[in-house]
């Protein structure tokens, strides 16, 4: 104990030198995990107060906690059974301790009830017994009574999930409804002051929002801490908890059954918030938008239960359309901090409406609710305008200064998101069509489109660019064709599935031809503000798919976008946009396509944007394609060509070469515009292999001799990627040139893009004529590359030096693997490949791990049953492949992949291990259990409880050979996901 005690006094001593301080931190780590820990904690805290410093009280009492946290196996049946009485000697002597100190020792008494639930006497009659014959141990009754609830369903503690699941039922069916009544009792049975009323309000919102069934309900209408909760809502320091709990009350009556069944306590809640709106109005004159916050939270869950009553036109009263009507006024409030909670009930309110399917009685409350709708919708637009200090700034800094203020932004405008959500569903319910022609109204009767040009004033702007951004969001979804109703809400009757509309489907043509008049007004007029701008520009790029039917329109858009090309803060918006509306309005720019390329394009021809619009428009139709593609190819072949006309010594130029990039990345643009069509000889693939030829003799000179210039050597790679995706088949007249002269090149400069385009070439070839003839120089491509990544990837260093490298590497062998796995089983090197994962598993990179353990779930998915048959001619190899899988690497790889998991990598790495698990189980059965049982027995029971291990052996002892059903492959991924979280949590703890 004495070193324990000096180890905490160091670590805590401020005046410690760093090195003595990492020593005691390593000791207390070591001394944690250990069994021993426990009597040194305990025997620590069984000390009366004053021997020691409070911080060694504090850090003995964190250890225990966490010990029955993640330790609590280490002890025998007798050690737990003596602990209620230990905990209860220390929780007596440290009762004036520091906060933290019964914080941990609170966490700790609840950790062992959980664990000891079933064994422990009464819990409420050994709180009395305990706790609350002494005054002073008040703050332990509430800080226990808090902090239970929140710890039922956390998975840190480690409880195996019979018993979890056993405990949970035993606090919904039994304990939850008795702490509430405790809690009443307490409340009556005492003189509560303020202090104590907040602590009973936080334990009673923590119990009534504990996942439960409704019978607890029975017991809050006379309830002295809810009743407690309904008359503090206008008390500063009671007002949030008591919110909390009123909403967890509403939360439980979540239908109208529930509602019906507990109608005296829903209409005794409902008396009481239909009084909050006044003193909600004082809280907002007063500028309390706190308090404005939480009636606004009351309000949302409330309105939220009554909705079955807005929804029944019978029963609409006059109490009614007055609660909406003042929830109306307060979401009008200019206060950003309420607006989501409210904007939840308007959501909800309209989503009603929208999937009501009595289409007569949808009309009707359509009807009965115009006014209100419309009123919502014109605040809407009003609470979207922009910031009018931010819109201000978009005319004074530069995009890096914009960038560097995106925050602030994003907090002064928090409001305008949440409006813009109303917006869509408004427009879901009145209709797409009557909603734009609500904006074209409202710019129309508030003058907004008057005094247009350089003096435009900032309010109309700002009003202008509020609407057409809310205008925009509806167009926007059309075009990404969403579906109207978003995913259930907590009662999970919003509507079903099929019951989704295509939102596509009501975006009629007139709504398109109202789209046309609006842009048609707003872009016969140039505007100086940036802001305006950058929405107008989004709003053509949303409609770019249809402005092709107004010819007048789509020739104003291009106007807007090529004036803009190069203007500050718009241009990246104008570039894009330009792309995006010659791919969408491609006939208007074949028709005026001289225009495009005089004015346009020969004055950006190597901005990539104005090149991949140019290319979308040439290769939308194989007329275009015939017509123009070479002549837009030319000029950049030219200057490809022209390089190997130079002086030696002007080759040799440093400038000159890297200047061959922007001509090769120009095709590459081009290229990558060409639709793809696998069929042999399809169209334009002989116009493809025209404009290769021309190039590749000087692709092929460069890639000789300029083979140290990297970055232009991958724009090489890219280029010729691009030829053999789009030519497919028919790029089979250079694959053999091609794949001699890509190999000697990896030789020298281990291009990665290199593997990734004989991986594509793989994918491509098996369908070729030519699949035999190709075998024999895929094999040697196989063999060559193999064997030179290997050479350069011998230590976790070089695969951490080059990830990208691995990342091809991994795809390149998986893609062999997949298509011609006769070279991958016969290669010389499986054994070294396979050898090789060993180190790669040890690599931390998302992206290459993906590409390494994709392989390696391909390993196994091989030679399982469901593949077996498929390649049964290859019997001679699979066995031997088989064998060394078996005895020499599987094992080997599964330590390295749970040590992998106790590492915690991403959740998107965690789910590619378990799958590796799964296949490995599918392909083995239960001779599975040789690769996990060996390791199971190393790991601790704070990640893996004995019975946990024995239950997941015995599953894997039933498998049949290579069979495991959907029941048995639940259970086992549901073991990798538990020990995953387990070694996260652990990892957190050690660190």
């Amino acid at each position: 104990m004495e070193q324990l005690v000096q180890a905490i006094g160091v670590f805590v001593n401020p005046q410690s030198q760093s090195e003595q301080v990492n020593q005691a931190d390593k000791y207390l780590k070591n001394i944690e995990r250990t069994k021993e820990c426990w009597l040194l904690a305990l025997q620590i805290l069984e000390i009366p107060k004053g021997n020691f410093q409070q911080e060694v009280y504090l850090l003995a009492a964190k250890m225990l906690k966490s010990k029955m946290e993640y330790d609590f196996a280490q002890l025998s049946a007798e050690e737990q059974q003596e602990l209620p009485s230990k905990l209860m000697r220390i929780i007596q002597l440290h009762k004036e301790g520091s906060r933290g100190t019964q914080s941990s020792l609170v966490d700790a008494f609840i950790f062992c009830y959980l664990h000891m639930y079933d064994k422990w006497p009464d819990f409420i009659d050994f709180m009395k017994s305990n706790f609350y014959t002494d005054p002073s141990m008040q703050n332990y009754i509430f800080l226990i009574y808090e902090y239970l609830p929140d710890n039922v369903y956390s998975t840190t503690i480690v409880i195996d999930d019979e018993h979890r699941n056993k405990m949970i039922t035993y606090f919904k069916e039994n304990l939850q409804k008795r702490v509430v009544e405790e809690l009443n009792l307490i409340a009556q049975s005492q003189n509560i002051n303020e202090k104590s009323q907040y602590s009973l309000l936080k334990i009673m919102s923590n119990w009534v929002d504990f996942k439960t069934n409704s019978s607890l309900l029975s017991v809050l209408q006379n309830h002295a801490v809810f009743n407690l909760a309904l008359r503090s809502m206008n008390n500063e320091t009671l007002q949030k908890y008591s919110a909390k709990t009123i909403v967890a009350a509403l939360r439980q009556l979540k239908n109208q059954k529930e509602q019906l069944e507990y109608k005296e306590l829903f209409l005794h809640i409902a008396s009481f918030v239909f009084n909050y709106f006044t003193d909600c109005e004082r809280a907002y004159q007063n500028e309390d938008y706190e308090s404005v916050q939480n009636y606004s939270l009351v309000f949302s869950k409330f309105g939220s239960r009554a909705i079955s009553q807005f929804m029944n036109p019978d029963s609409i009263d006059a109490a009614c359309e007055q609660f909406l009507l003042n929830m109306l006024k307060v979401t009008k409030y200019e206060s950003a901090e309420h607006e989501e909670d409210l904007a939840d009930f308007w959501i909800e309110f309209l989503l009603k409406i929208i999937v009501n399917k009595d289409a007569n009685q949808k009309k009707i409350l359509t009807d009965r609710y115009t006014v209100l709708i419309q009123d919502l919708l014109n605040t809407c637009i009003l609470k979207s305008m922009y910031d009018q200090e931010i819109f201000q700034l978009f005319q004074e800094k530069n995009s890096k200064e914009i960038d560097n203020m995106k925050e602030e932004f994003e907090s002064k405008n928090k409001l305008r998101f949440h409006m813009k959500e109303l917006v869509n569903n408004i427009s879901n319910l009145i209709g797409a069509e009557q909603f734009i022609r609500y904006c074209a109204f409202q710019m129309q009767s508030n003058g907004i489109l008057e005094e247009i040009g350089p003096n435009y004033p900032i309010l109309k702007a700002r009003q202008l660019e509020s609407i057409l951004s809310c205008l925009n969001e509806v167009v926007f979804k059309a075009k990404r064709n969403e579906p109207i109703l978003p995913n259930q809400g907590d009662d999970g009757n919003l509507g079903d599935s099929e019951d989704e509309e295509d939102y596509r489907e009501i975006f009629s043509e007139t709504s398109k031809t109202h789209i046309f008049d609006i842009l048609q007004n707003v872009l016969k007029a140039q505007y100086v503000w940036i802001r305006l701008n950058r929405t107008i520009l989004n709003l053509i790029i949303s409609s770019s798919d249809f402005l092709q039917q107004n010819l007048e329109v789509c020739g104003l858009a291009f106007e807007l976008i090529v004036l803009h090309l190069e203007t500050p803060l718009v241009t990246d918006l104008s570039q894009s946009g330009f792309e995006v509306l010659c791919r969408d309005c491609p006939l208007f720019v074949q028709k005026n396509i001289e225009t495009f390329i005089q004015k346009v394009y020969s004055k950006m021809m190597f901005n990539y944007n104005i090149i991949a619009g140019i290319s979308h428009a040439i290769c939308a139709t194989d007329e275009c394609i015939s017509s123009h593609l070479i002549s837009l190819c030319s000029p950049y072949a030219n200057d490809i060509l022209n390089y190997t006309k130079l002086p030696i010594e002007q080759q040799n130029d440093k400038e000159i070469i890297e200047s061959l990039k922007k001509p090769i990345k120009a095709i590459k643009n081009i290229i990558q515009c060409v639709p793809e069509r696998e069929q042999q000889g399809a169209f334009p693939h002989s116009i493809l292999q025209e404009i290769f030829k021309q190039i590749w003799d000087v692709l092929k000179f460069i890639m000789e001799n300029k083979k140290n210039y990297t970055s232009l050597i991958e724009n090489i790679v890219s280029v010729i990627k691009q030829f053999i995706v789009k030519m497919n088949v028919d790029f089979d007249i250079f694959f053999i040139e091609f794949l001699q002269q890509i190999i000697i090149l990896f030789k020298h400069t281990y291009q990665s893009g290199i593997l990734y385009i004989i991986e594509k070439c793989v994918k491509i070839f098996q369908n070729s004529k030519y699949h035999e003839q190709f075998i024999p120089y895929l094999q040697q491509a196989f063999e060559t590359l193999v064997e030179t990544t290997l050479q350069n990837l011998k230590s976790i260093n070089d695969y951490t030096e080059n990830p990208d490298l691995v990342e091809d590497f991994y795809g390149f062998v998986g893609r062999f693997l997949k298509y011609f796995p006769s070279i991958f089983l016969s290669s010389k090197f499986l054994n070294n490949i396979l050898s090789s994962v060993q180190i790669g598993i040890q690599l931390q990179h998302r992206e290459a791990a993906k590409a390494l353990f994709a392989l390696m779930e391909l390993l196994y998915e091989i030679i399982s049953q469901n593949h077996i048959q498929k390649i049964q001619h290859l019997a001679h190899l699979i066995e031997p492949y088989k064998n060394s899988l078996i005895n020499q690497y599987t094992l080997q790889y599964n330590v390295l992949l749970f040590q992998e998991l106790s590492e915690v990598p991403s959740k998107e790495i965690r789910q590619y291990i378990y799958d590796i698990f799964i296949a490995q189980i599918s392909c083995f059965g239960s001779a599975s259990i040789n690769f996990f049982y060996p390791i199971l027995q190393n790991i601790k029971e704070d990640i893996c409880t004995n019975k946990e291990k024995d239950k997941f052996c015995k599953i894997l002892s039933n498998l049949q050979q290579q069979q495991m059903d959907e029941q048995a492959e639940d259970e086992i991924a549901d073991f990798f996901v538990l020990l995953g979280e387990r070694f996260k949590k652990s990892y957190r703890r050690n660190n």
